[in-house]
């Protein structure tokens, strides 16, 4: 059985609003913490690639592929050997 646990997480009346306005209509606060936590991954990544120096465009384009790569969008490298 793979039941998941339920966990409360206390946050003030102000905070809940807040998280409340975020979500969409019919999606879960599980649902929503977890877009908001990939988010907040993503933001840090892009500080930290800027603090060591990386360029604008450079952090673009990691974060184009890092999407690409979430929707799927990538090619086996038996694919690439085959095009080049």
């Amino acid at each position: 059985m793979n039941a998941q646990k339920n966990k409360r997480i206390p946050v003030s009346e102000k905070t809940k609003e807040k998280i409340d306005r975020l979500g969409n209509k019919g999606e879960t606060y599980d649902e929503l913490l977890n877009k908001m936590a990939e988010c907040y991954e993503k933001q840090k990544l892009k500080q930290e690639l800027k603090e060591q120096g990386v360029s604008k465009e450079a952090i673009k384009q990691i974060m184009k592929s890092e999407k690409d790569i979430e929707e799927g969008k990538t090619r086996s490298w038996s694919e690439v050997k085959e095009e080049l």
